[in-house]
């Protein structure tokens, strides 16, 4: 499948840091690249233990993360993150069609079902980039 993206949304994107956080090596190379041709700088990390370390090292923008992964799970990066006082822009991209009413009182921004298009995505990084980065919107 391929998504046109209008230049607004190439522009939305640009010069965005996002990190990207999935153990499914496919989807994380899918939307890194994808990201990476709107003009995004895109760190990945296959499990949520890596993300945490790379959070500590250098906060991305938005967080693009899978919540069911072995390990350490992307609700409890999230749980992780919070403890540490640490706020992260967060999209979460699942296939758990229970996520919503669990996610909702675990502060994430915003959620995507799997499996989602890449404008979807996309936009998804704009308007949170636009609600946690107002001067720049």
């Amino acid at each position: 499948m391929v998504d046109y993206m209008s230049s607004t949304h190439a522009e939305g994107l640009r010069a965005a840091r996002i990190l990207v956080v999935d153990d499914d090596v496919d989807i994380l190379t899918v939307i890194s690249l994808f990201l990476r041709e709107q003009g995004a700088d895109v760190a990945t990390a296959d499990n949520a233990q890596d993300a945490l370390h790379r959070i500590q090292v250098s906060p991305p923008e938005v967080l693009v993360l899978d919540l069911m992964m072995p390990g350490m799970s992307g609700a409890e990066l999230m749980v992780r993150l919070r403890e540490m006082g640490l706020h992260v822009p967060t999209i979460v991209i699942t296939a758990d069609t229970e996520a919503p009413r669990k996610l909702r009182r675990d502060g994430q921004e915003g959620m995507l079902l799997k499996p989602f298009a890449m404008a979807e995505l996309a936009e998804a990084i704009i308007r949170l980039r636009a609600r946690t980065r107002p001067w720049q919107a």
